[in-house]
């Protein structure tokens, strides 16, 4: 099942998240560390440090608003969210075709 999660952050939240992450500067990572051997040569994107101050902050956050999400409520009881990243790409880079890792 799919389905849309809208107004997590207002438009101002938004931008102040937008503004935080690009300026987190050397806390983006490779997204390769994170990846298993299949998508290691295909996934060429940037991930926030999980363990920086900034991820922590923002995934506490973000896990609270989903929580409280009356649309998530609706149509699923998680029990835990696990494994929130903050990915970013630039230019030539992305995810290519590549499956996770169990």
């Amino acid at each position: 099942m799919t389905f849309h999660l809208d107004q997590l952050l207002s438009s101002d939240e938004l931008r102040g998240w937008t503004d935080r992450l690009q300026a987190a500067g050397d806390l983006w990572r490779p997204g390769a560390e994170t990846a298993g051997w299949h998508a290691r040569a295909v996934k060429h994107n940037h991930q926030l440090d999980r363990s920086s101050p900034l991820h922590l902050q923002l995934a506490a956050e973000l896990e609270e608003r989903l929580g409280a999400h009356p649309r998530l409520q609706a149509a699923a009881f998680p029990r835990r969210i696990h494994g929130l990243l903050f990915s970013r790409c630039g230019p030539g880079e992305g995810y290519g075709c590549h499956v996770d890792n169990a």
